[in-house]
């Protein structure tokens, strides 16, 4: 429920800031960067926190009256980092950090209705996508490791 309400308020902040880009009819392609967040649920909850990210966006217009949009989009969300800390095979001279990140990618295409409304332009969009969950892990090391646990 708190990310609902974040990102209701965010988009409002960001619909009020562009007031006066909204009023001039201009071009009708748009671009755009988004805040976005992730809450997982069932048992993928019991193992791993919310994500954070951006989604990059472009839509073109339709129509005149900006009413009817196609919208593509293409996002990065992070919802984990660990740094797990080794002895190397050696000794603990030399130590060796393992580096896992947790990300989500997606890319979608779909619909964008949205009203004028003076200043404001509430919308709705659907978008048929895919998702991809990556995973990714590195080894890193020094000879100046101090001996973490």
């Amino acid at each position: 429920m708190r990310f609902v309400l974040m990102a209701g308020l965010v988009t409002i902040l960001a619909a009020v800031a562009d007031v006066k880009a909204q009023t001039s009819r201009a071009p009708r392609g748009y671009f755009d960067v988004t805040f976005v967040g992730a809450q997982p649920t069932g048992n993928f909850e019991l193992i791993v926190d919310e994500g954070w990210g951006f989604e990059l966006g472009a839509r073109y217009e339709l129509d005149s009256a900006g009413v009817l949009s196609f919208r593509g989009s293409l996002g990065l969300i992070n919802y984990g980092n660990e740094t797990l800390h080794f002895c190397s095979v050696y000794s603990c001279r030399v130590g060796i950090d393992l580096d896992t990140q947790n990300n989500i990618l997606s890319v979608g295409v779909g619909p964008e209705l949205a009203l004028r409304m003076g200043p404001l332009r509430p919308y709705a969009r659907g978008s048929l996508g895919i998702g991809y969950f990556v995973t990714t892990s590195g080894l890193s090391g020094s000879d100046d490791w101090t001996g973490h646990t």
